[in-house]
């Protein structure tokens, strides 16, 4: 069943905000992720969640389900996807790279210099497009390479709307 989301005059927004301001300030914080109260009330029925609110909620169930893997695991963040495929941005970009997939992987080069992907049993990848959330997960990226032939590399796409 669809519903219908009322959106407020200048005024009722200002005076939402004005209300936010005036909370006690709070935040939780897990690794290096600050959720504060203004984060928390885009949990509200009809808001929209925002990128700190989807890093924090993808730690928080890796490391309250699986404990024991978060080694195992890479999350990226949502800035990850947004870098990877955005529009080559300069000349000198363009003139270094051969063809597209190059540059994209100079984009985002640096946010895997720090972590060996093909060793991890998964690697979380959140997805925003046009205000629709996905996660794409990519399971055993190792047997691609021809890591170990016991695990059956994947791709697994999360979408609520199917």
């Amino acid at each position: 069943m669809n519903s219908i989301v009322k959106k407020g005059t200048r005024a009722q927004t200002r005076k939402k905000n004005e209300d936010i301001a005036n909370e006690a300030e709070y935040e939780i914080i897990l690794g290096k992720i600050r959720v504060t109260n203004m984060d928390a009330r885009l949990l509200l029925p009809g808001e929209d969640l925002n990128d700190t609110l989807i890093d924090f909620y993808l730690l928080y169930i890796t490391h309250q389900l699986f404990p024991g893997r978060c080694d195992r695991d890479h999350i990226f963040n949502t800035f990850f996807y947004k870098k990877l495929v955005q529009s080559q941005r300069s000349a000198q970009e363009v003139k270094e790279a051969v063809g597209t997939k190059m540059a994209a992987h100079k984009r985002v080069a640096s946010w895997t210099s720090q972590v060996d992907l093909f060793e991890k049993d998964f690697v979380l990848v959140p997805i925003n497009k046009s205000a629709h959330w996905i996660l794409a997960i990519v399971c055993h990226p190792g047997a691609i390479a021809g890591g170990d032939p016991a695990r059956h590399p994947g791709l697994v796409f999360l979408d609520s709307l199917g």
